[in-house]
């Protein structure tokens, strides 16, 4: 049976999709190299793959989907390397689906800028995703972990304003068991295994941040005294609210 035209295009379309997504991901990993080589990223580093998904004109090519463990959204690593917040705010643009997107591990885009490598745009990607998608912040990855639990633990200097932002949308990240990534993307239910973190999973991360912030005895630095404040407030704020919680469970006994 002689091939149709449309099948033909079909083929065609899928091949150049492929191929546009090689190279995204290609150049996405030489990126990585050189941070690793470099322990920062250019702007001028970042050009290539500007150009390159410039040049992209199916957005399918943005989705890695060989397998479930390594699936992935060009957000994901962009995100994680801190590109310039132009570049994430173009692909949001074309793509806003993409930030509700899981990876393997169960991670939004929003998870892996708040796990972010050094980088000068970290905090801005953080509050561009948040603008864009305020779900996410309540989004919990497969180890569940909320974003702002992400953050508080590896940011090396923290942002009060970031955590704040994080947490205005999502409060219950200080008290309530983590809810799945499916629950709070698409409105289905989780499964007990999902919520296997409670408010005392993010209390002593506020711990370990706020004991490693005292450790530098920094005092004479303004942003250090605010930093160290604002932890150990929150810090308070889950020690109350966990009594509370335990009181109320001794109550129902």
């Amino acid at each position: 049976m002689p091939t149709t035209h449309a099948s033909i295009v079909a083929v065609a379309d899928t091949t150049e999709t492929d191929e546009w997504r090689r190279n995204l991901f290609n150049i996405l990993e030489e990126l990585d190299d050189q941070w690793d080589e470099q322990s920062k990223l250019e702007d001028e580093q970042w050009e290539p793959f500007h150009q390159e998904i410039t040049a992209c004109t199916d957005i399918r090519a943005f989705y890695y989907n060989d397998d479930d463990e390594d699936k992935k959204h060009i957000l994901h690593d962009m995100c994680f390397l801190g590109a310039p917040t132009d570049l994430i705010q173009d692909v949001i643009e074309r793509d806003i689906d993409g930030l509700k997107f899981a990876d393997g591990r169960g991670r939004l885009a929003l998870h892996r800028a708040c796990f972010a490598l050094k980088s000068p745009y970290k905090d801005c990607n953080i509050d561009v995703l948040l603008e864009a998608y305020s779900a996410a912040a309540s989004a919990v990855n497969l180890d569940g972990d909320t974003p702002v639990r992400v953050y508080l633990e590896f940011a090396e200097q923290p942002n009060i304003e970031i955590v704040r932002s994080l947490l205005n949308e999502y409060p219950q990240a200080t008290v309530a068991r983590a809810v799945s990534v499916s629950s709070s993307v698409d409105g289905s239910s989780g499964s007990n295994d999902d919520t296997n973190r409670a408010s005392t999973d993010l209390l002593q991360c506020v711990i370990d941040r706020w004991c490693h912030l005292a450790s530098m005895q920094d005092a004479d630095n303004e942003n250090y005294r605010r930093e160290k404040l604002f932890l150990e407030v929150l810090r308070s704020r889950l020690y109350l609210e966990e009594e509370d919680t335990e009181d109320d469970q001794d109550e129902e006994k």
